[in-house]
């Protein structure tokens, strides 16, 4: 009997992996059921939509239909349910409408990083792999049982967007074997280790204000970490909020007394900034409108308001 999959999805994951299925078989994707996300640069919602319509796929909005779940999966006959880059409670009281338990794909190597925005979390933690993990569904976050695992090395160079491109390939990979291991009802699991694991909390816009008192090399991963797709890094410049969306750390100075934030010098219009520890170049940098920020004053200190 084929599998007959309702799909929570949003983000490039979420997207990619619907049309990894189509190509591989559009009859499995019965419902795919989205949100529309916010603090992001880059929204799937629509491509995802329009990609369901143009398939002659159920979509619908999780507002519209977060109380009904349970009429959807019996008119429609739903064997499986998948969630991929989703942010919300599903109850747990479908899986008795399912043959196996509702599954879920987490952007990290379990049981690290249980929770919300894992991937920009191990970038800010200078990880030197991410991956994702398949699991079963739990009442606790991110503990059920491993079903598929994958990873791969990262550098100290890589940003976000590269990151989850990666990301997207593994869990298309991970989906199609899957729905090998759903048809053949061959799923093999194993349990994660609670003792190591570490957890991972929400992020809003808020949290990508730069912190000059932090290192050159953690003030960097947050750079690279909340970049695009996600709304970027800001610090201030004379009561303006400006956005770093590149930077490299350079050789440090012995600084008699170290005032971070402080510009220590301006090379080409790019500020070499004094950091807690070591010291950072600003390559890219925009105002709150997306022009091109160009610094021409070096008696500044960024961070400050007033």
């Amino acid at each position: 009997m084929r599998s007959k999959l309702m799909l929570f999805i949003a983000t490039e994951k979420g997207e990619c992996v619907l049309k990894s299925l189509l190509s591989f078989d559009k009859d499995l994707v019965k419902i795919v059921i989205g949100f529309n996300e916010v603090n992001v640069k880059e929204n799937y919602y629509n491509e995802i939509k329009d990609r369901c319509q143009n398939n002659e796929i159920l979509f619908y909005d999780w507002n519209d239909v977060k109380s009904n779940l349970e009429c959807l999966l019996i008119n429609e006959d739903i064997s499986e349910a998948v969630a991929i880059g989703w942010k919300f409670f599903i109850p747990l009281s479908i899986n008795k409408y399912l043959k196996h338990k509702l599954i879920v794909f987490h952007d990290s190597l379990l049981p690290q990083y249980r929770g919300f925005a894992p991937t920009p979390t191990a970038l800010i933690c200078g990880e030197k792999e991410i991956g994702m993990s398949v699991i079963y569904a739990e009442k606790e976050a991110d503990c059920g049982d491993i079903i598929i695992q994958k990873k791969f090395c990262v550098d100290e160079k890589i940003y976000i967007k590269d990151v989850i491109k990666k990301q997207s390939e593994l869990y298309c990979e991970a989906m199609l074997e899957l729905i090998t291991k759903l048809e053949n009802d061959n799923i093999i699991t194993y349990k994660q280790n609670s003792n190591n694991a570490t957890y991972s909390i929400w992020r809003n816009p808020e949290d990508c204000e730069i912190d000059w008192n932090d290192s050159s090399e953690k003030i960097y991963n947050l750079i690279r970490a909340v970049n695009i797709p996600y709304t970027g890094a800001f610090t201030y410049f004379e009561n303006e909020r400006i956005y770093i969306w590149k930077a490299e750390p350079v050789d440090d100075l012995n600084f008699a007394i170290r005032n971070s934030g402080k510009i220590w010098k301006i090379d080409n219009g790019m500020p070499l900034i004094v950091c807690g520890e070591g010291v950072l170049k600003l390559t890219d940098i925009t105002d709150e409108n997306g022009n091109d920020f160009i610094f021409n004053k070096l008696r500044i200190r960024l961070g400050r308001r007033w």
